[in-house]
């Protein structure tokens, strides 16, 4: 235990954890925190939620996770193989393959599960079964900024079970990446690993949590067409409901068919989340082969807990149906996210990335920084706290004001020339 405290301890008074606010009320973006130090209750504007399309608090939505709950109770106490599939699920695996224009889709609890199903069940298809053999081994090429739950599945496939249970049949997983977003990177990766005995999976963020960056998914399949066969999985964590003209995410923001992607000879594997733009919990992978559905609902972390909650999967249903008939939704926060990147660049701050997740450099510690921000202004930033990369991460909503915005650029403008006195 002492080695745990003392690690803590060392970490806190370096400040490479943020504090942890209790949330005690929200209204809109308008919330109620609790300081864990002096237990002062405040009212801030948060610009640190990824409920970006501000649906979360929705009366419809609230409305159809009470009726859900109503008819099939709080949860399931299954898992899909067995008794917790309900039809919740599949009505929401049916609009999500709609809207993300890929017919089969299989939910989740959480992305972490999804891809660890994902990345399990690829890396089973190198097992032998009864009077089927394969001599393919695995190899997962990951953009280097990818989220760690990406890097997460990928590395346990290869050090975990199923990367086991290959080895001892003379059979690899391997984990690789190439530079973010680097087309040149990749091009050379997919050259070097792309043997006949291997099954590439290329797996990336639509829009990278970190940078707000979006992935060169043209430059991407212009490398894998030359090898017929590769998957391509797509993180849509950030993408959905933000990018794209309809919120569809990121073959909507470029315009291009899923389909045409199967007809270039690869496989188009998309990874929906409902935490960010459906007001909800959980996930789906959406897929082209209905057999990789089957394989994914066998998975360990589909099998092994239970299935996702009725109220969640009616929230996120709920969610999608009021995108789909409010595009406008989808406008407010093009605009709004526009028009708060180029307020805080007039005012002098270095803003990365290209959607709503704007990464602000600062030359002051994030945590001192977001600190003041709450404490003298009542607005909530989330710090970035990771050595190599410190900055201020701001999410925009469809829900903000410009007001609201105006508010924040000021009180930063103010927090950086107090720091800088």
């Amino acid at each position: 235990m002492h080695h745990i405290e003392a690690y803590v301890r060392q970490a806190m008074e370096s400040e490479l954890y943020p504090k942890k606010y209790e949330v005690i009320g929200k209204s809109g973006h308008q919330w109620k925190i609790r300081d864990p130090i002096n237990e002062t209750v405040l009212e801030v504007t948060n610009f640190c939620s990824n409920d970006v399309l501000g649906l979360s608090q929705d009366p419809e939505v609230k409305t159809a996770t009470i009726t859900a709950v109503e008819a099939y109770g709080a949860g399931n106490s299954s898992c899909t193989m067995y008794c917790g599939r309900i039809s919740p699920h599949v009505e929401l695996e049916k609009t999500i393959s709609a809207f993300k224009k890929i017919p089969y889709t299989h939910t989740f609890l959480n992305a972490w599960m999804a891809l660890q199903a994902f990345t399990d069940t690829y890396s089973q298809l190198s097992m032998r079964l009864p009077d089927y053999t394969t001599t393919l081994n695995t190899v997962f090429l990951l953009d280097s900024d990818s989220h760690s739950c990406i890097n997460a599945a990928a590395m346990n496939s290869k050090h975990g079970i199923a990367g086991q249970l290959l080895r001892n049949r003379n059979h690899t997983v391997n984990v690789k990446r190439y530079k973010h977003n680097d087309m040149k990177s990749l091009a050379s990766k997919m050259k070097q690993l792309a043997k006949p005995d291997c099954n590439v999976v290329v797996m990336t963020d639509s829009v990278f949590s970190m940078s707000g960056n979006i992935c060169n998914l043209p430059g991407v399949l212009e490398i894998l067409v030359n090898y017929p066969g590769t998957a391509l999985l797509c993180d849509e964590a950030h993408a959905s409901g933000a990018i794209g003209l309809h919120g569809g995410g990121i073959y909507d923001y470029y315009n291009i068919d899923p389909a045409s992607v199967c007809q270039l000879g690869l496989h188009p594997v998309v990874l929906t989340t409902f935490s960010k733009f459906a007001g909800s919990i959980g996930a789906a992978i959406s897929s082209f082969s209905k057999d990789l559905i089957t394989l994914l609902d066998a998975a360990r972390t589909s099998c092994g807990t239970a299935s996702l909650g009725a109220p969640q999967a009616a929230a996120a249903q709920k969610c999608i149906q009021i995108l789909q008939t409010h595009p406008e939704l989808v406008s407010k926060l093009h605009s709004n996210t526009a028009y708060l990147r180029k307020e805080l660049s007039e005012r002098g701050f270095q803003v990365l990335g290209e959607t709503h997740i704007l990464a602000v450099k600062t030359d002051v510690f994030p945590e001192k920084f977001t600190e003041h921000l709450i404490h003298q202004y009542n607005v909530w930033v989330t710090p970035v706290w990771f050595v190599a990369k410190p900055c201020l991460r701001i999410m925009v909503n469809a829900a903000l004001t410009v007001p609201d915005m105006d508010r924040l650029v000021d009180a930063m403008t103010k927090t950086r020339s107090f720091f800088s006195s």
